[in-house]
């Protein structure tokens, strides 16, 4: 409760760039107990044995219906990002993350291959192209 005063007063260090209303409503001496509430009602329980959970009291849990594979869905923000980043400097890897392992004992290439591939397999992110069609990029997984 000591932080939200501090931002509250502008004492915080991170208080600089906080809006004038976000602090009003952080001084509020009802905000910790209504956010406190919220949380609770938003809980979400522990998995059941069919690894399914009942949506929180309040709230109906909404229908995901499946994409059809023809339709090619648009890039999150995230992925517009590293797409962007992509097109300006294609030969610069900014998102490329080197990793060195060290290991004793013999290689088993062909089980080292069967689990990059299962992981692969189980993993659209690690499958995923970023095509352009009609002048925007697309989400494009490779079939499994």
């Amino acid at each position: 409760m000591e932080w939200i005063n501090q931002v509250h007063c502008g004492t915080h260090p991170e208080s600089a760039g906080v809006p004038s209303d976000i602090k009003t409503t952080l001084a509020d001496d009802n905000f910790s107990a209504r956010a406190q509430t919220s949380a609770n009602q938003l809980r979400v329980p522990l998995l059941g044995e069919d690894g399914y959970a009942e949506p929180p009291v309040g709230l109906s849990a909404p229908t995901i219906i499946r994409r059809p594979s023809a339709v090619l869905p648009p890039l999150s923000f995230a992925q517009q990002q590293v797409w962007l980043h992509e097109q300006l400097a294609p030969d610069i890897p900014l998102y490329n993350e080197i990793m060195v392992l060290e290991r004793t004992g013999p290689l088993i290439r062909e089980a080292l291959e069967r689990c990059f591939c299962e992981i692969t397999r189980r993993h659209e992110a690690l499958c995923m192209t970023w095509p352009t069609v009609e002048g925007s990029p697309v989400q494009a997984i490779a079939p499994g």
